[in-house]
């Protein structure tokens, strides 16, 4: 029995030590509110955690936290009576072991944060830096005579407040790096106020201040500063204007791989939007994705653009007609062709085949033509959905999946227009039911 009392002894502190271990950071605290706050969000948002903060009916709280990387954010929203809504964000930093206590009270429009230890009181004073100069530029903007003693003034403010503590080098590291982003976010807001131009340029050894964004934003925990991802993105794009200088420089100049993966994407997709289809895109597009997981794929839709862009020939195929007979889009030659893509077991297809057959027989224009392709497999449905719909004018059918496949079809009702020529003019072109069309179809000679 004695052995058994022990071995139960040695079992509870075994989980004792595994439960401590698993919490690496606690976060304890109380959230006060003005009678005019009708409600509020908290969370803390980690690299790879989210965790929604609920007080207790005394108002307190508990976080503990199993997270490997020691920065968060804290992030509230909070709605006042008047059902006006206001919001606020402070970075967290966490020392493994040691409970961090925090006080929040939540007023009408502004938050007060208190903390008990040195690294986070400093980060609340710099938040408070950060917003009152922000404060000064949008509300008090200084003029050209003061602007540069302003910009002094508020970097010898960031380095007096730092220089009040001396700190570990993890919390050095992220005090460092939090700072670097908001400056790059303070002088984005001069630069606003004060772009080069005529009348000023912002002299080099102001511009020497500014943060380089690949230093700053190149850390495990990137995400955790707001629009990180636009920031980066506009650093390549400024010194790169085209995506493959953006994609060389991004592996040259940034370490993290999660920045890695994710802005290539970003690059890619930005080229999918911006570039149109031709052979010598289609080449750049592989090199650009030869990495990628999703390569196959991605091609694929780029090359889908041959038929969908503005300016693009009609596609070469053919189609049925009622009577088995086939068609090609080309025969419209010489007139401008609306073309309403649709299939009978869409509820919205059928809904706006009214507006297109009562547009059909008003619009008073000879060099339109209305056309109306069917996507369905199953012809007799087809037929009987005509029927149902007392459907007339030029109705084709499909004759395999390479219309849909090539013009890059991803759902029905779609529309598009075409010149006399048969080049495209719109690829989603306005639903019968707008009134714009019939002003658009109308104008065209």
């Amino acid at each position: 029995m004695k052995i058994t009392i022990n071995l139960l002894l040695s079992i509870v502190l075994l989980l004792g030590v595994a439960c401590q271990s698993d919490a690496e950071y606690t976060m304890r605290g109380k959230v006060s509110t003005t009678q005019n706050v009708m409600n509020y969000k908290l969370t803390l948002r980690g690299v790879d955690t989210t965790i929604n903060i609920v007080p207790d009916a005394e108002n307190n709280f508990q976080v503990n936290l199993p997270e490997g990387v020691p920065f968060f954010n804290l992030e509230c929203s909070v709605t006042t009576q008047n059902r006006k809504m206001w919001q606020f964000t402070s970075p967290i930093c966490f020392e493994a072991g040691k409970a961090l206590k925090i006080n929040i009270e939540l007023g009408d429009t502004k938050e007060k944060i208190e903390m008990n230890d040195k690294t986070n009181k400093i980060i609340q004073e710099l938040r408070a830096c950060y917003n009152q100069k922000m404060r000064e530029l949008w509300n008090e903007t200084p003029n050209l005579v003061n602007l540069e003693s302003w910009i002094n003034a508020h970097i010898k403010n960031i380095k007096d407040i730092i220089a009040k503590e001396e700190y570990s080098a993890q919390s050095a590291e992220f005090i460092d790096t939090w700072k670097q982003v908001e400056l790059l976010k303070f002088f984005k807001g001069v630069r606003y106020f004060f772009p080069d131009d005529d009348t000023y340029t912002m002299p080099d050894h102001l511009l020497k201040l500014i943060p380089d964004a690949a230093q700053t934003f190149d850390r495990t925990y990137w995400k955790l500063f707001e629009y990180s991802d636009m920031e980066i993105m506009s650093y390549l794009q400024t010194h790169e204007k085209e995506p493959e200088g953006q994609m060389k420089m991004l592996n040259e100049r940034f370490q993290t791989q999660t920045i890695r993966e994710e802005i290539s994407n970003r690059i890619v997709a930005n080229f999918l939007k911006r570039y149109p289809y031709s052979l010598e895109n289609v080449d750049r597009i592989e090199k650009l994705c030869v990495n990628h997981k999703d390569k196959e794929n991605i091609v694929k839709q780029f090359k889908g653009k041959e038929f969908s862009t503005r300016g693009a020939a009609a596609l070469d195929v053919s189609f049925e007609d009622i009577n088995g007979k086939l068609h090609k889009i080309s025969e419209f030659k010489g007139k401008y062709v609306y073309i309403d893509l649709w299939a009978s077991w869409c509820s919205p297809c059928c809904a706006e085949v009214p507006a297109l057959q009562k547009l059909e027989k008003e619009l008073n224009n000879p060099h339109v033509v209305f056309l109306s392709i069917s996507l369905d497999k199953n012809k007799e449905q087809w037929r009987k959905k005509m029927e149902q719909l007392n459907m007339s004018g030029n109705q084709w059918i499909v004759t395999g999946d390479e219309f849909s496949d090539k013009m890059n079809i991803k759902s029905i009702p779609h529309f598009l227009l075409y010149d006399k020529e048969g080049k495209l003019i719109e690829y989603r072109a306005p639903q019968p039911s707008k009134s714009i069309l019939r002003h658009q179809l109308s104008r065209l000679r």
